[in-house]
């Protein structure tokens, strides 16, 4: 269950009050301490003149209650929502709302109430990327949530992406590009270090996504970890076989990611490195 980054400000006024629901928010989220900021926040969401503040404040309560991802934390979010509701009626509100909304029903299992949440809002509004990505949680078959998926997508003008037709695999290992995209054979080799232990079933997709990626100058270290078993490179070897971009690099003993990463981070011969997991 995602939660898309623009859910996390919710900061309107130029004020005292603006300034003290971004720290509760930093007090929460980042420094561990809880009572406190959630006590005051909930002051502010009931007591605050200003409604943009009542409705800041209301939001980040139902975001926080959201982020614990328990039964009773989601119908507290709903809640919050419902008091947010009533401190502003703007179509941008209203989405952030419908949005949250959406996430919360999903967690308590009430996917139909989400549906009629999400129609109704359309029936008024263009619905925003955001609110698209929280509905395909609403649907049951992986087809159903790819289809809204590409719809949040196309709002950004990105290409669809698109499912395996494979048997007895996760949603995650069927993901594909949906378009044939244009190989980028020019420019500078990229070096992507892959440390790996014990991934014989996971190493396939992560290989895969990367002799998919339109940069084409790739040099693909997987770092063996000292695997148990052999299975983890023997199945880099099934890809090695016909890609001599993959090279693969074995661990004399078990370190660490960090460890094979800087074993790799040796071996690399592109002008720049990164790190796939």
């Amino acid at each position: 269950l995602g939660l898309p980054k623009m859910l996390g400000q919710f900061i309107f006024l130029g004020s005292t009050k603006s300034r003290s629901i971004r720290i509760l928010r930093t007090n929460l989220l980042s420094l561990g301490i809880t009572d406190g900021p959630l006590r005051e926040l909930s002051q502010l969401a009931n007591f605050a003149r200003n409604p943009k503040a009542r409705f800041a404040a209301a939001m980040e309560l139902a975001l926080w209650y959201l982020r614990l991802k328990e039964e009773t934390s989601y119908l507290t979010a709903l809640s919050w929502l419902e008091q947010a509701s009533a401190c502003s009626s703007n179509s941008n509100a209203l989405a952030k709302i419908t949005t949250i909304k959406l996430l919360c029903l999903y967690g308590v299992g009430r996917q139909d109430v989400g549906i009629q949440y999400y129609e109704t809002f359309v029936s008024n509004d263009t619905p925003t990327p955001d609110l698209i990505l929280a509905r395909s949680n609403l649907d049951s078959s992986p087809e159903e949530r790819v289809s809204w998926i590409n719809k949040m997508l196309e709002s950004y003008c990105i290409e669809p992406i698109d499912l395996l037709p494979r048997e007895g695999v996760s949603s995650y290992d069927r993901l594909t590009c949906s378009l044939n995209m244009p190989k980028v054979v020019d420019g500078p080799k990229v070096s992507v270090l892959l440390a790996a232990f014990n991934a014989a079933e996971t190493l396939p997709t992560a290989l895969r996504s990367l002799q998919q990626q339109t940069w084409a100058n790739l040099e693909i270290i997987v770092i063996d970890d000292c695997s148990p078993s052999q299975d983890t490179v023997r199945a880099a070897e099934r890809f090695s076989a016909h890609d001599d971009r993959i090279k693969i690099v074995r661990m004399p003993q078990n370190c660490g990611a960090y460890v094979c990463r800087n074993e790799g981070l040796d071996l690399a011969t592109g002008e720049f490195v990164t790190i796939h997991d």
